[in-house]
């Protein structure tokens, strides 16, 4: 794929974003792929696998970068992590004052759709800290977006009341030490306070409630490797999935592997997260 690295101000910072582009430079749908807390852009890129699934397909990929407490020093893990405004109530790491990244999240989508000529809206994906993120700038609006993929994350807070329907799969981990399905508390790699993390099944009831899914009506289904419910929206289509897959820690699915430490728990590296977002919105009919 062709590789293009957008460098663009907003508000007070420069921004960046890893542009991945079909040979010939031209797409017909668009996933824009939000790391972590502590990642990078070309973190992000490599470890979810993406580029690998989607080359021949016609599918974009976008890889924004969020900001950091010193934007004059490079990122690092641990030392300068780089951090979304996902609305989280953590310690540490802190995004950068000022940086408005819901804004710029959705007036980079609608840019590039325009630039790429989208007949369809782009489909979000974010992984922790970017999970977050993605329900941040769903719920302030600006943009429309054809899905929503949460990885090992969720929305940081209750959706303050209706908000646009966004078809939504939630891939979550049954052994998530960092984001436990049960909820309760969980201590970050930054900071030795404690956060509160809500619990997981009633987060994802309350954003399928508030685009509009029918009360009481979700469905229940195991599989080997997970347990899922779907809440259905109007005329039975299925608005929000949530899957709690059995094993997993506090990992991309069937990611590189590019970061290992026992506090975040176990991998399952036999499935693949990458090719379940794919599926599920439609990108490899």
């Amino acid at each position: 794929m062709i590789r293009e690295r957008i460098l663009e101000r907003h508000g007070p910072h420069e921004r960046r974003c890893l542009l991945l582009l079909p040979e010939g430079g031209q797409a017909d749908r668009l996933i824009i792929v939000l790391h972590g807390c502590g990642g990078t852009a070309s973190w992000m890129a490599v470890e979810t696998a993406l580029e690998e699934r989607v080359r021949q397909s016609g599918i974009a990929l976008a890889f924004p970068e969020a900001t950091r407490a010193n934007m004059n020093s490079p990122a690092h893990f641990m030392a300068n992590p780089p951090c979304w405004e996902d609305d989280a109530e953590r310690h540490l790491p802190k995004p950068a004052p000022g940086a408005d990244d819901s804004g710029w999240i959705t007036s980079l989508a609608g840019r590039l759709s325009d630039r790429l000529g989208l007949r369809r809206p782009p489909v979000l994906a974010g992984f922790s800290n970017g999970a977050g993120m993605i329900a941040a700038a769903i719920v302030r609006g600006g943009a429309e977006f054809g899905g929503a993929a949460f990885v090992c994350g969720y929305p940081r807070r209750p959706p303050p009341g209706r908000i646009a329907p966004v078809p939504s799969l939630f891939l979550m981990g049954g052994a998530d030490p960092l984001v436990p399905w049960e909820g309760g508390s969980a201590v970050l790699p930054w900071h030795p306070d404690p956060i509160f993390v809500p619990s997981i099944g009633e987060r994802a009831v309350q954003w399928a409630a508030a685009m509009g899914a029918l009360a009481g009506e979700a469905s229940f289904n195991s599989h080997p490797d997970w347990d899922e419910w779907v809440h259905a929206g109007g005329h039975g289509h299925s608005l929000v999935t949530v899957r709690r897959v059995r094993g997993l820690g506090h990992h991309w699915p069937g990611g590189k592997g590019q970061w290992s430490d026992p506090a975040s728990g176990s991998r399952r590296d036999d499935l693949a997260a990458s090719g379940m977002i794919l599926e599920h919105f439609g990108f490899l009919a």
